[in-house]
């Protein structure tokens, strides 16, 4: 390690775990659209138009939840549970109380 650190100057630090949002979500795949359809006991329910074949519904999950939180699709990912409904998403660059806001707002929005 001090020999790349010497090669290439310091490393740079891995983000902090406490850096970003975690969300509970719970997706219901091929439906008619993308929508928030509601918070209930910190789980985001979400409806997705994509199939849940081969990572459509995941990766349709991903880009809704950044366009809803106003995020780039590279800031959000699907830290656990990616096979089932229900998912754990991470959110990095945002935190959890601006992350709850923005959700809030987009629901009494609609």
């Amino acid at each position: 390690m001090k020999s790349l650190e010497k090669k290439r100057g310091k490393l740079p630090l891995p983000p902090k775990a406490t850096e970003g949002a975690t969300l509970s979500v719970r997706v219901q795949p091929s439906a008619g659209k993308n929508e928030l359809v509601e918070i209930r006991d910190e789980i985001v329910k979400i409806r997705i138009n994509a199939p849940p074949v081969d990572g459509k519904a995941n990766r349709e999950c991903i880009k809704f939840l950044a366009k809803v939180l106003g995020v780039a699709s590279s800031q959000v990912s699907i830290t656990g549970r990616e096979k089932g409904r229900s998912k754990v998403i991470r959110i990095a660059g945002l935190d959890q109380d601006s992350c709850w806001q923005r959700l809030r707002l987009s629901l009494s929005g609609r």
